[in-house]
C-alpha cells in the first residue's frame, strides 16, 4: 500500500492497530492532552509516519475525536507550529515526526514504551494518570534498589504498620506525584481517578485507625486527625499496582 494512503470511512485497520509511543514522551508532552490526542490518532491512521495533505478525512478525524471539525484544523496548525507534524508544499504531503525525535533527537531503540490504541487515545486522562503514577513507582523502585531495598518513604507517606508491601504494589503519594511533576493536587487526582475508573490502576489504601490507648507510634509528621474519643484516624499513602493498557 502506498505511502499516505486515503483512509476512508470504510477503512477500519487502524481501529484495531496497536501504537507503541514512548513514555518519556507522554511525560514530556502531557499537559498539551487535547494535542496529544490528535497527534497520537494520526499516528495510529499513518504508520508510515506520513499523509497526503489534501486528503486527510477530516470528518474522520473529528468523528473519533468527538471534536468540530473547525476544532481539528485549529489543532492540525497548532501540531505544525510546535513542529510535530511539518507539510511539506513540494510533495504535498505531511510528515509526522516520530516521538523519539520530539523527545531525543534521534531515534532511541531502547525505551520504555507505552501501548496504545484507539479507545486509550480517546481516553487520554487515564493514560496520562497512568503514566505519571507509574513513573513515580519506578522512581521509588530505583532509589529502593539502589539503597538495598531500604528506601524511605516521604513524610506523607505511612507505610510502617505494614509487614511488607504486596507483590505488584508500590508507594505513590499523590503529593509526590504533585511535587514531581509541579501540578496541582486537584489536577493529578483527577488523572488518578481517570486511571483507576479505566482499570490502569489498582489501589490498596494504607490509611489506618489508631484507638485510644493504642501503643501505635503516631510520629508528628504524618497527617492525621483526631476523632471523637480521642481515636485518631491517619493519613497512609495508596498502594498502586499497574495493569495492562490496550
Amino acid at each position: 500500500m502506498a505511502s499516505g494512503y486515503r483512509i476512508s470511512s470504510n477503512s477500519n485497520s487502524y481501529k484495531v492497530r496497536i501504537i507503541r509511543i514512548p513514555r518519556d514522551f507522554i511525560i514530556k508532552h502531557w499537559r498539551l492532552k487535547q494535542d496529544l490526542k490528535l497527534f497520537l490518532l494520526l499516528k495510529l491512521m499513518y504508520p508510515e509516519g506520513k499523509y497526503k495533505t489534501c486528503e486527510l478525512p477530516i470528518d474522520l478525524v473529528a468523528k473519533e475525536l468527538d471534536i468540530h471539525k473547525r476544532t481539528i484544523v485549529r489543532r492540525l496548525k497548532k501540531l505544525e507550529k510546535i513542529q510535530w507534524v511539518s507539510h511539506n508544499n513540494q510533495t504535498g504531503y505531511t510528515l509526522i515526526y516520530s516521538p523519539e525525535r520530539l523527545v531525543w533527537g534521534k531515534k532511541k531503540t531502547r525505551c520504555s514504551r507505552q501501548k496504545l490504541m484507539l479507545h486509550n487515545i480517546r481516553e487520554i486522562d487515564s493514560v496520562v494518570g497512568y503514566v505519571l503514577f507509574r513513573k513515580c513507582a519506578s522512581d521509588f523502585k530505583l532509589i529502593n534498589k539502589e539503597q538495598g531495598g531500604s528506601a524511605q518513604l516521604t513524610s506523607h507517606a505511612f507505610t510502617s504498620h505494614l509487614a511488607s508491601l504486596p507483590k505488584g504494589y508500590y508507594p505513590v503519594a499523590l503529593r509526590g506525584v504533585s511535587k514531581r511533576f509541579s501540578t496541582p493536587l486537584s489536577t493529578i487526582n483527577t488523572l488518578k481517578k481517570a486511571a483507576l475508573r479505566a482499570g490502569y490502576l489498582r489501589v490498596i489504601p494504607t490509611n489506618r485507625i489508631i484507638k485510644p490507648g493504642s501503643s501505635a507510634m503516631v510520629e508528628s509528621h504524618y497527617p492525621f486527625k483526631l476523632l471523637k474519643g480521642g481515636t485518631v484516624y491517619q493519613k497512609g499513602v495508596d498502594l498502586f499496582s499497574f495493569e495492562l493498557i490496550y
